[in-house]
């Protein structure tokens, strides 16, 4: 009989010791668990547990025994690592912390713990350096620049990155069947694809769902992501995809070259706003916008949007400016709020305090776009009416642009703080809480590309006050009371109906609960994903459609300047941009420069196959080259021209190719200048082309020529 052993009708002692483990008593819990180790010595489990409170009370040596054991049983077990890195850690053994922090993530890449730890220590890149060994495999390469970007000198994840967050924690599990999925973080301006670990990247992400961020910890992330890169080749079936904001790319020229080795791409386009409602964007953002999504389009086969709304957008944008049509699928975005698996906290006094208080809320940017001044003018006039029984109006939201006006108004009016409250960079959890609180909610934005903000509140069972414009009622559908954004009267009585009659709102707020059902984040990246394999695989075989149909008879510029000014003119935007098909630069205001001595256009045209084609191209040479020669053949004949450091039309014959198809190579000779310290060859401002057997048609392209270039002439001399 054994001396300790289980008396009958006695707690098992293992039980025993979870008992005094909870109440951190850690003494007795290892005792408890030791005698249940002497009749189950291969319970790792509970060696663990053993280990980790004799840890706690300080006995480093007996539970590095406990570990060590636990580990000789098995090797492979995440878990007990960890702890062991735990213990190597109090102990003052960072380096014998280090290595077991790297076996358990080894173990289990999903670890998180382990990962942050690595993290702390600089070490994530030891383990999450990736290789491309399943080269073999189907990939899905997702674009995660701009979140990189974003979360550099941001606290929270808001609109577009919280969409691209949660792809990647999708994509971290592993849930995309049929094809590996890995985020990349491309060097666009060196042509360079390089892949970053999934599980870095997650632990970077999760950093944000912390009530305070640690800039310190955030920061080490960002630097272990980044260590983990590595260079990929995309091949053909693979799906390149952009779901950020895909207009702070500088370009998309090394998207073009995949493209035609048969590599698919496909852009999530979020809104048109900078297009559709310039009055709420600044010119800048205005015009870069403009370029990349022509540029962005060019190099696309397919488009996602994130609400039927959008899809319209696109397809209009599509048949009102650009000669070319790509396949349009929307997503809906989700309506919840990403959630995190520790428990919620909230650290901000003044969020707790408004749970004692009754109030509406609004969640949006403080921009002029989002119609805050709207819900002021309301608000002045419900006190007005109504007195102290008006609840308070809470914001959440950073602030943004052109709301000066505001800012005075608020400061003149002494109103934040008495019954309107802001808040700006709070986490998901005080968020939550915010919702959870208020009455209802109220978005009145002048214009959305979807409206996150009305499907959270849905998803709270909290009622939403909305504008009936552009994307929000697909959000919101029956479950929402819309607004004129326009119309503050109306407004004001929807808002003060809502408020005097709480039995109604009740009743609202019942039918929300009873009959709204929120999608997931799960569901949408199931759908994302799914949506864009289903739409590449149903393209045509082989390299993707050029996107770069030009029309004969007609004077074809290139460069920024010419492509804002038909923007600005509401003309079809065509340009030569995507025909440039190797060895160029980015395109600039004027035009572009060939990086290499030898370069080459491609284009659609609208002649047929074995037809003869007269082709112009407006070129010239860099600052300080000399003796510079251009040889050009677009396969009917070898011709040779000097090039000038201004402008000058050449022109020559050629042969159209298969599939309506027109191939020019370029091959420079001579000793080229440097223009910002490139290696620049020729340059290229613009294009044109006509039946080459047509003589009228000839000579009315030269006409055309003739006028252009003496108009350029006297616009550079102006």
């Amino acid at each position: 009989m054994k001396l300790f052993g289980k008396a009958p009708g006695t707690l098992d002692p293992a039980r025993e010791g979870d008992r005094f483990r909870d109440a951190g008593q850690w003494t007795q819990a290892a005792e408890s668990y030791a005698l249940h180790l002497e009749d189950n010595p291969l319970d790792v489990a509970i060696l663990v547990q053993a280990g980790n409170c004799l840890k706690e009370a300080g006995e480093y040596k007996q539970a590095e025994k406990r570990y060590r054991a636990a580990l000789d049983i098995d090797p492979n077990n995440s878990d007990t690592h960890l702890q062991y890195g735990h213990l190597m850690k109090q102990m003052g053994r960072p380096l014998d912390a280090t290595e077991s922090y790297k076996r358990s993530a080894e173990r289990d890449p999903s670890n998180q713990d382990a990962i942050l730890e690595l993290i702390a220590a600089g070490a994530a890149g030891e383990v999450f350096g990736l290789s491309d060994e399943d080269s073999q495999t189907k990939t899905i390469w997702l674009d995660v620049t701009d979140l990189m970007e974003y979360v550099r000198v941001n606290k929270s994840l808001s609109g577009i990155q919280r969409v691209v967050s949660n792809l990647v924690l999708h994509v971290a599990s592993g849930a995309v069947p049929g094809y590996r999925a890995v985020p990349v973080i491309p060097e666009y301006d060196r042509h360079r694809i390089l892949a970053a670990s999934p599980a870095p990247l997650a632990a970077l992400i999760r950093q944000f769902d912390a009530p305070i961020n640690d800039r310190t910890m955030i920061d080490k992330a960002i630097v272990a992501v980044y260590e983990t890169r590595f260079e990929v080749w995309p091949k053909q079936g693979d799906i390149f995809l952009v779901a950020g904001a895909f207009w702070i790319y500088p370009h998309y020229d090394v998207i073009r070259a995949y493209r035609k080795k048969g590599m698919r791409f496909g852009v999530f386009i979020h809104d048109l706003i900078q297009i559709r409602n310039p009055e709420y964007v600044q010119q800048a953002a205005i015009d870069k916008f403009q370029r990349q999504l022509i540029d962005v389009l060019s190099v696309s086969d397919f488009v996602l949007t994130n609400s039927a709304f959008v899809a319209s957008e696109v397809k209009a944008y599509l048949q009102e400016y650009l000669n070319f049509s790509l396949p349009v699928r929307p997503i809906l975005l989700p309506t919840e709020l990403r959630k995190s698996k520790k428990s919620a906290k909230v650290l901000n006094d003044n969020i707790r305090k408004m749970a004692s208080e009754e109030y509406v809320l609004c969640v949006a940017t403080i921009e002029v776009r989002k119609n805050h001044m709207y819900q002021v003018r309301i608000w002045e006039r419900l006190i007005k009416e109504f007195g102290e029984k008006i609840p308070k109006l809470v914001w959440v939201g950073k602030w943004g642009w052109q709301i000066d006006d505001l800012r005075h108004h608020l400061a003149e009016q002494g109103c934040v703080g008495d019954w309107l409250f802001i808040f700006n960079d709070i986490s998901d959890d005080e968020l939550e809480f915010l919702y959870n609180h208020c009455l209802f909610t109220i978005y009145t934005s002048f214009a959305e590309g979807f409206g996150l903000p009305i499907g959270e509140s849905l998803a709270y069972k909290k009622p939403c006050i909305a504008s009936n414009t552009t994307s929000m009622p697909e959000v919101g559908g029956r479950f929402v009371r819309y607004l004129e954004p326009w119309n503050q009267s109306e407004g004001y009585a929807v808002v003060r109906d809502t408020i005097l009659d709480p039995k109604g709102l009740a009743e609202w707020t019942a039918d929300i609960e009873a009959n709204f059902h929120p999608k997931t984040w799960q569901e949408f990246c199931d759908e994302f994903f799914s949506t864009a394999i289903g739409t590449s695989t149903a393209l045509p075989k082989g390299p993707g459609l050029l996107n770069c149909l030009l029309p004969k008879n007609s004077i074809i510029e290139g460069g920024d300047d010419a492509l804002l000014r038909m923007a600005a003119e509401h003309k079809p935007i065509i340009t030569f941009r995507a025909a440039r098909d190797s060895g160029w630069f980015y395109m600039e205001n004027w035009g572009v420069w060939a990086s290499e001595r030898r370069s080459s256009l491609v284009f659609d045209c609208e002649l047929k196959q074995g037809d003869k084609v007269r082709i112009y191209l407006e070129v010239k040479c860099p600052p300080r080259s000399s003796e510079i020669s251009l040889v050009v053949n677009a396969g009917a004949e070898l011709a040779s021209f000097k090039l000038y450091e201004w402008n000058r039309f050449i022109s020559f014959e050629g042969l159209v190719g298969e599939n309506g198809r027109v191939t020019i190579s370029l091959l420079a000779r001579g000793r080229f200048g440097d223009v910002d310290h490139r290696s620049i060859h020729t340059g290229l401002t613009s294009m044109a082309y006509c039946d080459g057997s047509d003589p009228l048609a000839r000579i009315d392209l030269l006409e055309k020529v003739t006028l252009y270039s003496q108009i350029e002439h006297l616009r550079r001399e102006a």
